[in-house]
């Protein structure tokens, strides 16, 4: 697994997330955790979170930039080659994440440990 336009490092400076680029946090009143995950590979990747007894909502929102491919661009007055798609989402410790893609997702949380 190659990242789109980059080269393989010689040593992986991240953790067990590699290839994909991961952060979460949780919001100031600690009401939600939004996970921003980017997918700089040609391949759809499988990730799976632990967040302990922590419960959340049933159904969570995700947003994913994307574009008709890992060339495009936005061109002012033309249409629109990257964009971002809002959608629901289950609650899930296990997202799989399309290639080439830049994703937020928000998670309501019900019970927090």
């Amino acid at each position: 697994m190659v990242p789109v336009g980059g080269d393989q490092p010689k040593e992986n400076a991240g953790g067990n997330t590699y290839p994909l680029d991961v952060i979460a946090t949780m919001t100031e009143d600690k009401t939600a955790v939004v996970l921003a995950i980017v997918n700089p590979t040609l391949e759809t990747e499988t990730i799976i979170f632990d967040f302990g007894s922590t419960t959340f909502s049933e159904i969570g929102t995700q947003w994913t930039i994307s574009g008709t491919s890992v060339e495009a661009k936005n061109v002012l007055n033309q249409e629109a080659e990257v964009k971002i798609n809002e959608s629901l989402i289950k609650s899930n410790n296990k997202l799989t994440i399309e290639p080439a893609t830049i994703n937020l997702i928000r998670y309501n949380i019900v019970k927090l440990k």
